[in-house]
């Protein structure tokens, strides 16, 4: 079955890695937006071989000072970190943001540019601002750079730009996250790292759905490969959507990925057939391992 539906990266646990740590506790922390400034869905993964995982909800407010920020060996965030200036301007697409387009296919409708520092500034200085969908991300804008000012080891990455890479080819526009198929596809994606999640996971809780836990634990295993990998981690910093490493380049203005040497994907989206089929495989791999 994982043949025809692409290839795929697992993620390594190794001795060397970036930033560095000793202990055998040490956890990464992913990080994903929740609309209607809800705070954030967090994955706190252990970087063991284990790799024991708790999903949580942190509060907007509370999140900087928060143990799992302050004590993660690093954080990755579904959020844009580094905006542009140009004047007048609401928002403006980042190279990165047209890069990560390029892998997403169909679904590159979830890659928007962000708002421009002035957009920012306004809303911090009256407290609010104005609808629109690029506005509405000033709250986890304004929120991840006070995480990033509490913990210097964050970088931004996108959900669907991690489950491409996982995946080695995009999702159709049937795989959308807002359906079960898309949520179950997503699901076989982390399974295949390695990770211990279950249909148990998958239910929303209080003001936290289904797909805000998802994206968390993709954020996680960005986070987990930058643990590992250091300067090596593929990012994608040009229009063009070509990885490029780390290294000691400014970490704004880019999107990172699951793991080290990446190549842009050659082929298109896989087929609704074999997203079924991917989405099948977590629905079996599940109810063999959660019997009622």
């Amino acid at each position: 079955m994982r043949d025809f539906i692409g290839s795929w990266r697992r993620v390594k646990i190794s001795e060397r890695s970036s930033p560095p740590t000793s202990s055998s506790s040490a956890f990464v922390l992913g990080l994903d937006w929740i609309d209607g400034k809800k705070g954030w869905a967090c994955c706190r993964l252990g970087t063991d071989s284990s790799k024991e995982f708790h999903l949580s909800h942190l509060a907007a407010e509370e999140a900087p000072s928060s143990p799992g920020v302050e004590e993660a060996v690093c954080v990755v965030i579904d959020a844009p970190i580094g905006l542009p200036s140009e004047e007048g301007r609401v928002s403006v697409c980042r190279a990165c943001d047209e890069g990560a387009k390029v892998w997403l296919g169909g679904l590159k409708s979830s890659v928007f540019g962000p708002p421009v520092q002035a957009e920012l500034d306004e809303w911090r200085s009256v407290a609010k601002g104005p609808g629109g969908h690029a506005r509405g991300l000033l709250p986890a804008i304004h929120y991840a750079e006070r995480i990033r000012d509490a913990k210097g080891l964050t970088l931004e990455s996108h959900p669907e730009l991690v489950f491409t890479a996982l995946l080695g080819r995009a999702l159709p526009r049937a795989g959308s996250k807002k359906t079960l198929t898309g949520l179950l596809a997503r699901g076989t994606l982390l399974q295949r790292q390695n990770l211990a999640l279950r249909l148990h996971h998958l239910p929303a809780t209080g003001s936290v759905s289904t797909d805000n836990y998802l994206d968390s634990m993709a954020m996680a295993l960005v986070a987990l490969a930058w643990k590992e990998h250091g300067g090596d981690l593929s990012v994608i910093r040009n229009s063009e959507g070509r990885p490029e490493r780390l290294a000691a380049v400014s970490q704004d203005y880019l999107m990172a990925l699951p793991g080290a040497g990446y190549s842009r994907p050659e082929n298109g989206p896989i087929t609704e057939e074999e997203l079924f089929a991917l989405a099948s495989e977590f629905t079996l791999s599940s109810s063999e391992k959660d019997p009622l």
